[in-house]
């Protein structure tokens, strides 16, 4: 029997199957994941520097980012010593636990989405459907945190069956992905009730149309929503099969189901940013200064709200005309009107009524009516000679 030395990786490249990865992780993937992470990470604190809005949005989103750049970053140590035990047990967590921040950054804005397109809409109410989603979110983190502390607990580099010793905490970890997956699915089940209703009442009773960019960034949630449920139905198979099972052991899997899926969704949430996207959802809603949304019913509403900035004078971002006190323009003459009340006032409609319309300043001369004496024989006998005009009797 022939005993081979391993000099170099490259010697040895068959043998990688037997290291804590599976196999030889790609030098390539780490180096163009840690990129995009990276570059998004960026991107976002300076979107935040910059709109000092949907700062929940943008801290929960660098986390994701920040933990992506960590894994990847092991996953590339891992491509150059793949039998190292750290850079396993960090990118397994990191990249397993990232997601979750990105999820946690998009219920938020869900709610403001909904609340634009209208509560009214939504089976439930704005409040209950956030703080419901997001404490699932949070529920799912302390359990991937627990589930990898207690897989990790008893795992060394001489450790011979890596799925026996991380079983417990690979079950735990699994229960974590398939609750972040249901939630996903139930938002994604309530955004589709809420859109049909929306468009259906839009099309009986007509509604105020949404921002373009409004609808890029919504667009843009739900679509995130979706990519990261179809990455977790990945994960909770490969979780199935334990932390170093088939699935997890087939690198090129991992790459387009796991890697390419979140990066994909930073990239995304980072072009169409709540921050830039979010400003106006619809005409008669408008942010306020310090990043909240309120409602506004009418034009009057909207220019108390914002009535020192002109970038939302009027309702729907058209200048306000320049009136002056409250008045009509200065080039329409006043023009004062006597009030002329309806013709079926006037009790005998064959003769002259008294109640002619005329100009401020001009006169003209009235037919006295009988009844205005008080004097009902007069009215009864049809007496038509005239007698003297006042008011009070049977005026206004």
């Amino acid at each position: 029997m022939v005993l081979r030395i391993c000099t170099s990786l490259g010697d040895c490249k068959e043998s990688a199957t037997t290291s804590f990865f599976g196999h030889r992780p790609s030098l390539i993937a780490g180096f163009v994941f840690v990129a995009v992470a990276g570059l998004c990470l960026i991107a976002n604190v300076g979107i935040a520097l910059k709109t000092r809005r949907q700062w929940s949005f943008v801290i929960s989103m660098s986390l994701a980012c920040g933990m992506s750049v960590a894994g990847w970053i092991a996953r590339y140590v891992g491509a150059r010593d793949p039998w190292l035990m750290w850079p396993w047990v960090q990118s397994t967590s990191a990249l397993s636990i990232a997601p979750i921040y990105i999820a946690i950054a998009i219920y938020p804005v869900l709610g403001v989405i909904v609340s634009t397109v209208g509560e009214e809409h939504s089976p439930l109410r704005v409040r209950t459907l956030t703080a419901g989603l997001v404490s699932s979110e949070i529920i799912a983190l302390v359990l991937q945190v627990v589930g990898f502390g207690v897989a990790f607990h008893d795992v060394h580099r001489n450790t011979l069956n890596v799925n026996a010793e991380t079983y417990v905490g690979a079950r735990i970890v699994l229960a974590a992905s398939a609750l972040q997956l249901l939630t996903l699915l139930i938002a994604i089940a309530l955004m589709l009730v809420i859109s049909m209703r929306a468009i259906g009442a839009r099309r009986s009773h007509g509604a105020a149309s949404l921002a373009p960019t409004f609808l890029a960034c919504a667009a843009a949630i739900v679509a995130s929503m979706a990519v990261l449920a179809g990455r977790l139905g990945y994960r909770v198979a490969l979780l199935s099969g334990g932390l170093r099972g088939a699935l997890a052991q087939n690198w090129i899997l991992f790459i387009l189901f796991d890697g390419a899926a979140v990066a994909f969704v930073l990239v995304l949430l980072t072009v169409l940013h709540p921050s830039f996207f979010l400003v106006v959802g619809r005409a008669g809603s408008v942010q306020g200064r310090q990043g909240r949304f309120e409602k506004l019913h009418d034009a009057e509403d909207a220019a108390l709200v914002e009535r020192d900035d002109t970038r939302y004078a009027g309702a729907a971002g058209v200048p306000a005309p320049a009136y002056s006190d409250e008045s009509t323009p200065a080039s329409v003459p006043l023009q004062p009107m006597v009030f002329e009340p309806p013709r079926s006032y006037d009790p005998q409609p064959q003769e002259p009524s008294r109640y002619e319309p005329t100009r401020a300043g001009e006169r003209r001369s009235l037919t006295p009516q009988p009844y205005e004496t008080g004097d009902l024989s007069a009215a009864t006998s049809r007496d038509t000679s005239p007698k003297p005009f006042g008011y009070g009797s049977g005026g206004l």
